[in-house]
């Protein structure tokens, strides 16, 4: 169950960490070149395996009581 827990919140923070530096760098490389595609699907990617984590999470939560 710990094991599941740290999945999540992983999760969660990976979610949260990628969505601040999208943010951040889409300012930032607004400024100095208007093409940063391959920085957007890396980002878009990270942010996807986190909330795959987090669904993983509350299903294996939901079907999986401890």
């Amino acid at each position: 169950m710990r094991l599941v827990i740290v999945g999540g919140v992983t999760g969660v923070l990976t979610y949260i960490i990628t969505e601040i530096i999208f943010h951040f760098f889409d300012f930032t490389y607004n400024v100095f070149m208007n093409d940063f595609n391959l920085l957007s699907v890396v980002i878009d990617f990270g942010s996807y395996i986190g909330i795959f984590l987090l669904i993983f999470y509350t299903l294996k939560k939901v079907f999986i009581k401890e």
